[in-house]
């Protein structure tokens, strides 16, 4: 109801000012001639079509402020969300630890036992379950990066050490189990800002 009261109201409004635009030329016509309403036209359509051009330069400036606000806004989020599950979540939190603190052996044992095909235990399943949960949330922050959704900036500020951790020079049989398991992202990643580095 209110609805249609609203397009009844706007529709009134528009006829009223059309009936005035109306009565104001035959007015100007009858007064000074159909010369001075030419001139009138023409500048009334010069004026309403440079602020036409100043409306759209100032609403297409106010949505790229818009625009780029919003980018800041989900880049924040999506950082947020990254460092939560990194440092929060207990899952990724042990893997963080072993690698942090060298205790890497264990690690490094599943890698060797993965790679030559033995069986695994299901406590050894659990644990290399995590540390494989934590090599793919590596893989997605380069993915991330790799589709522009973080920058360099974004992954040095909070993941710079860990991703360090992973590199040939600190780890390399982390960084062989990478490579031959398909971590493109990752892989890429660390070649290309990590181990070009002295």
């Amino acid at each position: 109801m209110r609805k249609a009261k609203g397009i009844a109201l706007l529709a009134a409004i528009l006829f009223m000012l059309l009936v005035t635009v109306a009565w104001l030329g035959r007015f100007l016509y009858v007064r000074h001639g159909s010369d001075f309403l030419n001139a009138a036209g023409a500048y009334l359509t010069g004026a309403a079509t440079l602020l036409l051009s100043l409306a759209a330069i100032l609403g297409g400036s106010l949505a790229l402020i818009d625009y780029r606000a919003r980018v800041v806004a989900e880049k924040s989020k999506w950082a947020l969300q990254l460092y939560e599950k990194l440092f929060e979540e207990g899952q990724l939190k042990e893997v963080r630890r072993q690698l942090d603190y060298g205790d890497t052996k264990e690690i490094k044992e599943l890698i060797k036992a993965d790679e030559e095909g033995r069986e695994f235990s299901e406590g050894q399943q659990g644990k290399f379950d995590r540390f494989t949960d934590y090599l793919n949330f590596f893989e997605l922050v380069a993915r991330l990066k790799a589709i522009g959704q973080l920058t360099d900036e974004d992954i040095n500020a909070t993941f710079d050490y860990y991703l360090r951790l992973l590199t040939k020079q600190r780890n390399p049989e982390i960084r062989q189990y990478l490579t031959r398991e398909g971590f493109e992202n990752l892989g890429k990643l660390l070649a290309d800002e990590y181990e070009t580095q002295s």
